[in-house]
């Protein structure tokens, strides 16, 4: 970074192993720094793929949770979404955050979005729990917040 201080990959990196060494709050400034690289157009090895960018907002939702910023979160998957929406693994790092929120109903909007996307190509290096069981898993914690314990458990026979 201190050699190209214009490469959007490396900051999305940083942020990737800033949380991994629970440096959130350094974390949220290196995924910002990467987003705001990627858009500008002048990053200089030009902007992230759809992947990467992916990732980005995966890594921001991540660290502002673990900060216990929700709203911030909240923020990042609505971003995230809109800019990479065929994505699995960020559509359910946004229905964590959502959850996270309080806000059930939109959560399983999002698991549900993540479940649908589970045939689509990968496309980089895609958890492919992301659009199965873990989509199915915060599908029945929605189900259970909205006080639907009989569409939780009908989630979980259905996809044994």
């Amino acid at each position: 970074i201190a050699a190209d201080p214009d490469d959007a990959y490396l900051f999305y990196k940083h942020a990737q192993h800033l949380v991994t060494d629970a440096d959130y709050a350094g974390a949220v400034g290196s995924a910002e720094r990467a987003l705001e690289l990627s858009a500008s157009g002048h990053a200089s090895r030009g902007a992230l793929g759809v992947s990467n960018l992916a990732d980005t907002y995966r890594t921001l939702i991540a660290a502002h949770l673990a900060l216990g910023n929700v709203s911030a979160a909240v923020v990042a998957g609505e971003r995230g979404t809109a800019a990479c929406p065929d994505h699995p693994p960020l559509w359910t790092q946004f229905g964590l955050a959502l959850l996270g929120s309080g806000a059930p109903d939109r959560a399983l909007i999002a698991f549900q979005e993540a479940r649908s996307r589970r045939d689509m190509p990968v496309i980089g290096a895609i958890d492919r729990g992301s659009a199965g069981w873990r989509a199915l898993y915060g599908m029945g914690e929605a189900y259970l917040e909205l006080k639907r314990p009989a569409d939780a458990q009908e989630i979980g026979r259905a996809h044994v």
